[in-house]
């Protein structure tokens, strides 16, 4: 009889055990599904994260192989999907070889940040400029197992650079034939003077300035950057023609801008020689009297600009008054000749 209550009582104990290990087991259960939906949630945060950043990210291994991107990335490089499997120079690149620049591959090498910016023009931007910087790509035990890119569009940032050097080498230009008018008084020696100042800094690629008579006639003119070139323009001025934004300038106060010389200026014999440029052209007036035509040539991305036709139209002006000042001191002392003549 006690054997039967000890075996009772030994089952009974055991039945125990395993119902608090049941309840054990179940609770870890709980818990397992608990810790692998945090991580699920914990994935697809990381990813909303990896996804939203407004740039192309990617991670290569250390053959430069893609082996993850971003939404981002995907959408910058839509034409080349998929990208993952691909070579990085490749994609971002578009070589078929590594550039001896490659932030990847230096950073591979050092494991260190490397940074390059290059032109990457593309249909939607011709004049397309990229960020790209690599990152070391450690895991736990802080062993390099590839790169992280960081690919960033800074087109319009490298456009506004560009835009405010030019300005700034305009300005120089201006401030230049400023200096040059306070002390020249002889007309052809202030119009080549004023040509040359104003492509000496690369602020124009070229310019040149034609005079007429009152009566419209050709009279005289003065180039910088054209050389032989301008020939054909002075001989169409000496017939007494024009070319057409010649026309349209004698007769606005405007500047007349001309985008694309080569297609929209035909009758211009300059015309072949302006690819990828633009040109502005105005009439030089001031009070109501026309003296003539000034001329420049730019690049084509920034002829839509109104602080480049501003300045363009400003230092017009100061050759303007110039020309102005220059007359009426001729007059002044022809007038001085004749009335000693008479006395």
């Amino acid at each position: 009889m006690n054997e039967e209550i000890k075996t009772i009582e030994h089952l009974t104990s055991e039945l125990k055990q395993l119902r608090q290990r049941t309840i054990e087991l179940e609770k870890l259960e709980v818990e397992s599904k608990q810790v692998e939906q945090e991580l699920k949630n914990s994935e697809q945060f990381s990813k909303d994260v990896f996804d939203s950043i407004q740039d192309g990210i990617s991670i290569l291994d250390p053959n430069l192989n893609i082996i993850r991107t971003n939404q981002w990335m995907e959408k910058m490089y839509a034409d080349q999907m998929p990208l993952t499997g691909k070579k990085c120079y490749q994609v971002y690149q578009r070589r078929n070889s590594i550039c001896p620049w490659c932030p990847s591959r230096k950073t591979l090498e050092d494991g260190k940040l490397h940074t390059e910016i290059v032109p990457y023009p593309d249909a939607d931007n011709p004049t397309g400029w990229i960020e790209l910087s690599a990152y070391p790509f450690l895991d736990n035990a802080g062993k390099m197992n590839g790169v992280i890119e960081h690919v960033k569009d800074i087109s319009v940032r490298k456009q506004a650079e560009e835009k405010n050097e030019h300005l700034n080498l305009v300005l120089r230009a201006i401030r230049n034939v400023n200096q040059l008018i306070t002390k020249e008084k002889n007309r052809d020696k202030l119009l080549k003077g004023a040509c040359e100042n104003l492509i000496e800094n690369r602020g124009y690629f070229n310019a040149w300035i034609a005079l007429f008579d009152d009566s419209g006639k050709y009279l005289t003119s003065a180039e910088a950057g054209l050389g032989e070139n301008i020939s054909p323009i002075i001989e169409i001025m000496k017939k007494g023609k024009l070319t057409t934004c010649g026309k349209k300038a004698l007769k606005k106060t405007d500047v007349i801008v001309t985008d694309n010389p080569a297609e929209t200026c035909k009758d211009c014999p300059l015309a072949g020689h302006y690819a990828d440029r633009g040109a502005m052209t105005i009439r030089l007036e001031y009070d109501g009297k026309i003296y003539g035509l000034a001329s420049v040539i730019i690049p084509n991305k920034f002829t839509k600009n109104e602080e480049e036709h501003n300045l363009f139209q400003e230092v017009t002006n100061d050759i303007s008054f110039a020309l102005f000042s220059i007359e009426i001191e001729k007059k002044r002392k022809q007038a001085e000749k004749k009335l000693q003549e008479r006395e």
